[in-house]
């Protein structure tokens, strides 16, 4: 169920740049195991109208702070923003399952 591997989850947040403006960047959040789910024509028809891109779907252990728009992901380099998101059980194992929407806006990861 959680055999892709290992990816990196990040909050954003909002700090000061060193002119004093406020920049949003990505601090680390927690590192977890996960598994690509696919996705069905209903859930790519979902995207489409609420005007989103789905580049791909995850499955990882549950983790009820996982939000859309506060949360993003990172697996091989590339950034992908949480779109929407869904807290439930499979086969008893407690779940939470991510469609992730490649990032337009790359951040600056702060440790």
């Amino acid at each position: 169920m959680f055999d892709h591997g290992k990816l990196n989850i990040y909050m954003k947040s909002v700090i000061k740049s060193a002119g004093g403006a406020p920049i949003e960047v990505l601090t680390f959040y927690r590192r977890v195991w996960y598994g690509e789910i696919n996705f069905s024509v209903n859930e790519y028809y979902a995207a489409k109208q609420a005007e989103t891109q789905v580049s791909r779907r995850i499955r990882i252990h549950q983790d009820r702070n996982i939000r859309g728009g506060r949360y993003a992901v990172i697996i091989d380099d590339v950034q992908y923003d949480v779109g929407r998101y869904f807290h439930g059980e499979d086969k008893g194992v407690l779940i939470t399952d991510i469609t992730l929407e490649e990032a337009v806006k790359k951040y600056e990861i702060v440790e």
